[in-house]
């Protein structure tokens, strides 16, 4: 080198430089830096091969000094700029990009550069400002029109950011990247299919881009097309594997399919690939609750919290992980601190409502769920309030007819304007197409009823359709299932589309089993697919709705002339009892009255806390003083709760009555809870919103139930089915005489031994487990509605 000067070797030393021989430069550089210490264009070159050679620490330190050297370099700045880009430091890469282009007016690079770098601190104002600068110095190049796109979109000007990522598409037209982001674009438009499109254009361009796979995916999830979004992410996956994004994205299409214990897998891969990934733990937690691996999924949320504390999402998982678990306390503080981070957060203060419900804090939780509604008037939303309201012992039956009647007025009233006629053939007699709609084809109590009128259906008067909103089948769906003719899978369809197939089943009539519940399907009938609509059994009370035509009752439940006005449907009397009852299997039989080997009488109550109020327990309080030799065994998953556990035993304290005459248990399993029924002597049943399927337990294990009958439907089940199996003697009509009764049967022994010794023999000779003789009534009236409406001509 000593024959040629400097400003020579620094040129042959760029040239090997932009030519890619980096070694080759590096060596010309250091040697001429050798030779004059201080050439600050070495200095400078050098750091930039260091930026290039992915050492962005060592660039900012060489390019620094060179700007000691010569600060008004508007290329120094630059490439200064590219390597605080490369280290993260983006407002200081921003500060020198600006100081370059201060030097440099017309430096492309640099405004196009910082405008990407403003897009990444999302100070969009001052990057479209770049940016449009960037393209009138160089109009013709397409990478400043996407980055436009993007500051546009930032900004949230959709329709512009479209033009910006069509021109740079104009430009450029295999411009993937380009055409990837105006597919994004598209899809945060909601235009989802037009995004589709766009995707799969880009892949045609470049098919080995696993990015541009798993962006097609998440677009197709968004549309529902679970099965095609799956094979995208597959296909992610195997053009790159550790692609984390991905490998999450397809555990999570595989939840979306009920296969949760396969996503289970690929969420495990996302956090190998990822120690922090979040979203991967969170999701990791959901796939472990699906599968009943409880304790795993809160270790998984307590992860994800880990590296976001601040998630309320996650809290609010957390929350239900461990409700769950029955840890109902710890799940309301969770959920708590998921509303100090966002107070408005729906989803939280459902799950507070839910939580507060479950350990019988029933006003608390209608505060809490009344705030829900009035963030998010959804229908299911509001139904949870409605639920919430036939528990609370302050509603009148006009209050419980005026609340439901505002679910419709919200979820029924848009769609009435474009009800149509129905073009079912007016036959009166032929054979009838009913369709059952539930969310309960499981292991769930409407099973007990639902399954001996699906026994019993005559075939050659019915044909059977069942509209499932399942989304973990179980052995109680598969033997539903086939007492069914025609099964539909409903629960990743829309209302519109599920009444486009009752239209197009031609469904004559549609019996809503579920309504204010969760997952009920009232905004498909509140379209009127079909042209009678019912429902019955797993709701006690008016849905509401005027497209629902009749709920099924009985005589006693709904006397004549006392509830009729406060229901929006008609009163379809089915006498002498409003279901029928199927057994469960595999219990044992009926043993001794507990009494006469215990020497204490023994009253239980398995219902749900929350029909458990405070009101009642006072008057249970009442039977136990009145009962010296008599202890009270109450089994839910409220008891789970230490606070309740308290509240309890201090409301029967303050009423005379010890702890030890209390026996707390929480909810277990179906095994104990028999057990339990096994136990008990009489069932006292709860008001003003009875027990129904519990009732039917107590019963068939031996024990008679103590009810008290009241002035609406949910508290009087119990005297209609005690009547019905002749039992008379336990239906009181005051809270006196509830006392009463359960006095006087704690001292006649003889008769509660006579009762339980012929308990089973009853219920079989009784119209409550007649279930071929309920079927036909139930068809009769099926028949006789379906006749009206061919008549009505409407």
């Amino acid at each position: 080198m000593s024959s040629i000067s400097i400003e020579k070797a620094i040129e042959i030393a760029l040239e090997q430089h932009r030519i890619g021989n980096y070694a080759r430069a590096e060596k010309l550089y250091l040697e001429i830096l050798r030779q004059d210490p201080g050439n600050v264009d070495a200095i400078h070159l050098l750091g930039v091969l260091a930026t290039q050679g992915k050492k962005p620490e060592v660039a900012v330190q060489l390019i620094s000094a060179a700007i000691r050297k010569k600060p008004d370099v508007a290329i120094y700045h630059y490439n200064l700029a590219e390597a605080l880009n490369a280290m993260g430091k983006k407002e200081e890469a921003v500060a020198e990009y600006q100081r370059a282009v201060e030097l440099e007016p017309n430096y492309f690079e640099a405004f196009n550069n910082l405008a990407n770098a403003l897009n990444e601190l999302r100070r969009y104002e001052e990057a479209e400002t770049a940016g449009r600068r960037a393209i009138e110095l160089m109009p013709e190049e397409a990478a400043p029109w996407n980055n436009l796109g993007n500051t546009l979109r930032g900004l949230r000007r959709g329709e512009e950011a479209l033009d910006a990522y069509r021109t740079a598409i104009e430009t450029r037209p295999e411009f993937a990247e380009a055409i990837n982001n105006l597919a994004m674009c598209l899809c945060w438009l909601n235009r989802l299919e037009e995004g589709v499109e766009k995707f799969q254009e880009a892949i045609r361009l470049h098919p080995a881009n696993a990015d541009l796979h798993n962006n097609l995916g998440t677009a197709l999830t968004h549309l529902g097309r679970f099965e095609e979004a799956g094979a995208s992410f597959q296909i992610a996956i195997d053009i790159k594997p550790d692609h984390a994004e991905a490998n999450n994205n397809l555990g999570s299409t595989l939840r979306n399919l009920n296969r949760s214990a396969e996503a289970i897998g690929f969420f495990e891969k996302a956090i190998e690939l990822r120690k922090d990934f979040a979203e991967a733990h969170s999701n990791m937690a959901s796939a472990l609750g699906d599968v009943g691996r409880h304790e795993e999924a809160l270790a998984a949320a307590d992860a994800a919290l880990a590296i976001k504390p601040r998630s309320t999402k996650d809290h609010y998982q957390r929350a239900n992980i461990l409700r769950e678990l029955r840890r109902i306390d710890e799940g309301i503080d969770s959920v708590r601190e998921a509303l100090r981070l966002d107070p408005d957060n729906v989803a939280s203060l459902m799950a507070l409502g839910y939580a507060l419900l479950e350990r019988g804090d029933l006003d608390e939780a209608m505060v809490s769920l009344r705030r829900s509604i009035e963030l998010k008037p959804d229908a299911q939303t509001h139904s949870n309030v409605l639920m919430t309201v036939n528990y609370h012992p302050g509603y009148s039956l006009a209050d419980l007819l005026e609340a439901h009647k505002s679910w419709a007025e919200l979820h029924e009233k848009p769609h009435r304007a474009k009800w149509r006629p129905h073009e079912n053939d007016r036959d009166p007699n032929r054979r009838l197409r009913v369709g059952y709609v539930s969310p309960d084809f499981r292991g769930h109590s409407v099973s007990y009823f639902l399954e001996p009128i699906l026994e019993n259906h005559d075939r050659d008067q019915i044909e059977v359709f069942g509209y499932a909103h399942i989304s973990s089948p179980d052995m109680h769906t598969w033997r539903m299932r086939a007492k069914i003719d025609q099964w539909r899978e409903i629960s990743a369809r829309k209302p519109d589309e599920i009444a486009e197939q009752v239209r197009q089943d031609k469904i004559d009539i549609l019996v809503e089993l579920a309504g204010h519940t969760g997952n009920n399907a009232l905004p498909t009938f509140a379209r009127k697919p079909a042209p009678v609509q019912i429902n019955m059994i797993g709701f006690p009370s008016t849905t509401g709705l005027t497209a629902i035509d009749y709920r099924v009752t009985d005589s006693l439940c709904d006397p004549a002339g006392m509830t009729d006005e406060f229901n929006t449907e008609k009163l379809l009397r089915i006498d002498p009892v409003f279901w029928c009852y199927q057994p469960p299997h595999n219990v044992p039989e009926v043993g001794d009255l507990p009494a006469k080997t215990d020497g204490v009488v023994t009253f239980t109550s398995v219902n749900n806390f929350t029909k458990v109020t405070p009101e009642v327990q006072k008057l249970w309080a009442r039977i136990l003083a009145a009962v010296p030799n008599s202890r009270l065994i109450l089994q839910t998953s409220a008891l789970s709760s230490e606070s309740t556990q308290n509240k309890v035993r201090k409301l029967f304290a303050d009423n005379g009555v010890s702890a030890d005459r209390l026996e707390f248990r929480p909810w277990s399993d179906f095994g104990k809870y028999v057990q339990l029924l096994e136990r008990s002597d009489m069932t006292l049943d709860p008001f003003p919103f009875n027990g129904g399927t519990t009732t039917c337990h107590s019963l068939w294990m031996g024990a008679p139930v103590v009810t008290l009958a009241g002035d609406r439907h949910a508290s009087r089940m119990g005297l209609s089915m005690m009547n019905c199996v002749g039992l008379s003697e336990f239906v009181a009509k005051t809270a006196d005489e509830y006392v009463e009764i359960a006095s006087f049967m704690s001292r006649n022994l003889p008769r509660l031994t006579e009762i339980r010794a012929g308990m089973r023999d009853r219920l079989k000779a009784s119209p409550l487990l007649d279930g071929a003789g309920y079927t036909r009534k139930l068809e009769t009236a099926y028949r006789q509605v379906w006749q009206q409406w061919c008549q009505s001509g409407t």
